[in-house]
């Protein structure tokens, strides 16, 4: 359902805002339903959300911002057992940031969804955080060490990794 359904049609249809929520929000419900089996797509998943994320003008669609952190999520609680790998840390942490700062940067655009967006980016910073210490071995203390330096360049990031 994932490699002929929702990355098919993204992959044609990236431009297309209400598409691409629509895409995502579906992403996220079949993760719930595949649960640790969706793994074998997280080399496909994480880019989705990241590229949505890291988009500079992803303030101006509210809607699929909140769907993109959603399905984040859903990939972080399924997929927990494999985020331990830097690279997936690293784009996660990636996404996070860049649009942690956009929308603190277009806060004006958000409006009265900015608290819940925000919100939200706090407790997929909290999920990625648990994950890589479930997972084990020294993944939380490289993310604790990469959001360090992160919060010493920008101190506004501390927010984020409370």
């Amino acid at each position: 359902m994932l490699r002929d359904g929702v990355f098919s049609a993204y992959f044609h249809v990236k431009d297309h805002v209400r598409i691409v929520e629509v895409l995502l929000i579906q992403t996220a419900q079949i993760m719930d339903v595949m649960q640790i089996h969706a793994v074998k797509h997280l080399k496909d998943l994480i880019p989705m959300h990241s590229e949505v994320l890291s988009n500079p003008f992803a303030a101006l669609a509210p809607a699929t911002l909140s769907a993109a952190i959603q399905g984040l999520q859903a990939v972080i609680a399924n997929c927990w057992p494999r985020l331990s790998t830097p690279a997936y840390q690293d784009e996660l942490i990636k996404a996070l940031v860049v649009c942690y700062l956009t929308v603190h940067d277009e806060q004006d655009q958000l409006g009265a969804r900015f608290a819940d967006v925000d919100a939200e980016l706090v407790k997929t910073a909290s999920m990625l955080t648990v994950a890589a210490r479930g997972a084990g071995g020294e993944g939380v203390q490289d993310l604790a060490d990469k959001a360090a330096v992160l919060i010493s360049k920008e101190p506004l990031l501390a927010g984020l990794f409370e």
